[in-house]
C-alpha cells in the first residue's frame, strides 16, 4: 500500500539533486521506494500533440458512431454455423 507521495530532490541515487515524485510503500510490501524525475513526466516530448492523437489512432468515418454493426448476415450465418469445439484445419489420421 502507498504511504505518501511527495515531490522533492533525493540525495543520493541516479536521480540525486532533480526533482523527483518519490512514491513510498509500507514496510510490509517489501517494495523499494519509486523515483520519477519530473522532467519525465512534464516533458511534452513524452507526449501527442492533439493534432497527433486525432490522426493516428481513430480514423473518423462520417455516420458511424462508436459502435457500428457491420457484420453482414452471411458472417453473421457462417459464425453461427460453427460447432463448439470446433477445430480448425483438422486433417483424418
Amino acid at each position: 500500500m502507498v504511504t505518501s507521495a511527495e515531490i522533492r530532490k533525493p540525495a543520493t541515487g541516479p536521480n540525486a539533486n532533480k526533482n523527483c515524485l518519490i512514491i513510498t510503500f509500507n514496510s510490509d510490501s517489501e517494495i523499494e521506494p519509486i523515483e520519477i524525475p519530473l522532467e519525465l513526466i512534464f516533458n511534452p516530448d513524452n507526449y501527442y500533440t492533439k493534432v497527433e492523437s486525432d490522426t493516428k489512432f481513430v480514423e473518423k468515418e462520417t455516420g458511424k458512431g462508436l459502435s457500428t454493426n457491420d457484420y453482414t448476415t452471411d458472417e453473421k450465418n457462417k459464425l453461427a454455423g460453427i460447432e463448439t469445439g470446433a477445430e480448425v484445419n483438422v486433417n483424418a489420421d
